[in-house]
Formats: C-alpha cells, structure tokens, sequence
C-alpha cells in the first residue's frame, strides 16, 4: 500500500512538474464535462418544473377562460343568473307556491352535498377508478337515435355503446377532454336502474319533487332517473325534454352549466331553420350563437346557471335548454310531469 501511494504520489508531482498545461487542460475539461451534467440535469428539471407549471396554468387559464365565455354567452344572450338557494332553506310547501306552480328554475345549492356520490375522484367506492374496476364492462349508450335532435356531438350516435372502462380509460382517469377538436362520447339519457343498479340504490330522489303524474306508467317507474357520464368539455344543444315534461339534473362530481330559454320563446329560435344538421337556427353551440343566422333569438328570454357537485337545478317543463361540462363529470336527472306542466 505504501509503495502504491508512493508511487501514485510521485506520478502526480511528474504530472504537475512536467506538464503543468496538460494537468490544467485535464481540470478544465473535467470542470466543463462535469459542468454539462450539471447543467442537463438542472434543466431536465428546470424543463420538468415549467411543464408542471405551464400544464398547471393551462388549467387554470381554461377554468378562466370558461368562466369569462360563460359570462360572454350571458352577455350575448342579455340573460340573467338563475337564483340559487340553499337546500336547508326551501322547504315542499315554499318550493310548490314560489317555483312550480310559477314555472320558474331554480338551483338549490347543496342537496346531495353528503351523498355518497359525491366523494371524491379518489374514493374507494365511486371514485373514478373504483366504478371503472366495478363497472368496467357496462355499456353505455344514448336514447337518441342518430339524426334526433339533441344526438349531435355526443360521439354515441350511431348506436355504438362504449364501455364504461374504456370511456374512463381513455377520458376521465387521463384527464381529457376535447381532442384533435373531436367532441368525446356523451353517454346520457341512461336508465339508471336498469344499466348501474347498485348507484340507483345511493341515488335519493328530493321530496321536493313528490308531484308525478308519470309514476303510474312504465316511462315513469323505469325510464327515470337517468344517468350523465360527461367528459370535460361535452354539450347538449338547445332541447326540450320528452312530452314537455319538467326535469332535475343534479350535480354529484364536477361542474356544469346550463343555458335555459322560456318556453313561451320557442317561436323566437328559429325552430325548423337548421343549422349544421340541428333544429335550432342558433348554431351549433347555444353557449356561443349565432344571432346573424337567427336574429329574432337575440329577443328570447334566457336564464343561466353554474352548477357544482351537491347541487341540483329544477327546469320547468316546456323549457328550451342546452348543458356543457367544464370538468369530467357524473349527473344523475330526473323527469316528471306535474299539473302545471
């Protein structure tokens, strides 16, 4: 060891004493290798950090870029916000005299704040991921058949079911939405019951919504509740529900808005005009119309409204409305036909 040291020693005085330039070539080149490293590897993670942020941004733009086109799609329409209303608030009586009877919408803030469906995306039994391992083989599909109204843009047209897993695998546990400008599959208008039993079961119908002359037949004993899966950045156009009935549409994950349109306005859409395959003259995006194609809708009454999880909105029968999905989403609605509808 002695001699090894020595002679590693007297290699290094050689070094230095014969050639000084090679030894502080040697160290230059070493720092500047060493240096390159360094300076990769700062930033591969300067790099990673900035696609965190600017994913981060991008997000936060969009969710202000949505807030700002909502507030736009107001301005456009010259509506107003629907009122909101806590749950704890508004009892059967005062809902029945204020809202139904005058066929006037209504959102009501934190009915389903404690349902089970409303945990979050992480949760052990309707999380995303654990209805995507439960419910993986599920078919989804719509009612609508293709070329109805209300059956543009939500990708199940053309009596193709998807997969719950694969609708999940490939939208909502990547966090995706719109891609390549291609709307994702909508799956909605779903029989609950007959399609995701063990939700049907969480699911609560309000008795605020007791009144329904639909409960003696099949279409009102089966085909509601309905189930929404809606993936960011989905829509329906303006619509009017099956037999002019009133509906609920609450919100259990995500957030969703809504555009409504008096029924007494209907004359003013444009109805029969179609533009892009659909009935209504307004476009073919109701949140951004197009008052050239149809002017008179410029004189509609419209209502609008912004939904978040817990949430539910009462929409009179009758009622011209449109939804979109600013975030993946999961809805559960319901129809039924009172005296005043």
């Amino acid at each position: 060891r002695s001699k090894k040291k020595d002679r590693a020693q007297n290699a290094t005085l050689v070094t230095a004493e014969v050639a000084p330039s090679r030894s502080i070539n040697f160290v230059n080149v070493s720092i500047l290798i060493l240096g390159i490293a360094i300076g990769h590897f700062v930033t591969k993670q300067s790099s990673s950090n900035i696609n965190i942020d600017v994913s981060t941004a991008s997000a936060v733009t969009s969710a202000f870029d949505e807030d700002k086109t909502f507030q736009q799609a107001i301005d456009a329409w010259d509506g107003e916000l629907i009122k909101h209303i806590p749950y704890s608030d508004l009892t059967y009586h005062e809902f029945m005299a204020k809202y139904q009877v005058n066929r006037t919408p209504i959102v009501i803030t934190g009915m389903y704040a404690e349902n089970p469906l409303t945990e979050g995306i992480n949760d052990e039994r309707w999380g995303w991921m654990a209805m995507r391992d439960r419910f993986g083989d599920v078919l989804l599909e719509n009612r609508v058949e293709g070329g109805s109204r209300g059956c543009t843009g939500t990708g199940l047209c053309e009596g193709r079911p998807i997969a719950l897993r694969k609708l999940f695998d490939d939208y909502f546990l990547r966090d995706l939405g719109q891609r390549n400008g291609k709307m994702p599959p909508y799956p909605h208008d779903i029989e609950l019951k007959k399609v995701l039993p063990d939700m049907f079961d969480v699911y609560e119908k309000s008795r605020l919504f007791a009144e329904n002359l639909l409960l003696p037949t099949k279409n009102g004993k089966d085909r509601w509740p309905s189930l929404f899966f809606g993936a960011r950045g989905t829509r329906t156009n303006l619509h009017v529900d099956t037999m002019g009935t009133s509906s609920t549409t609450a919100v259990f994950r995500g957030r969703k808005q809504f555009l409504l349109v008096d029924a007494r306005d209907g004359d003013k859409l444009c109805i029969g005009r179609p533009t892009r395959g659909l009935e209504y003259g307004v476009g073919n995006d109701s949140f951004q119309p197009d008052f050239a194609a149809c002017p008179e809708a410029k004189k509609a009454k419209a209502m609008f409204a912004d939904l978040k999880a817990g949430d539910i909105l009462y929409i009179p029968g009758h009622m011209h409305y449109a939804e979109r999905n600013l975030d993946h989403s999961l809805g559960i609605s319901q129809n039924f036909l009172t005296i005043a509808d």
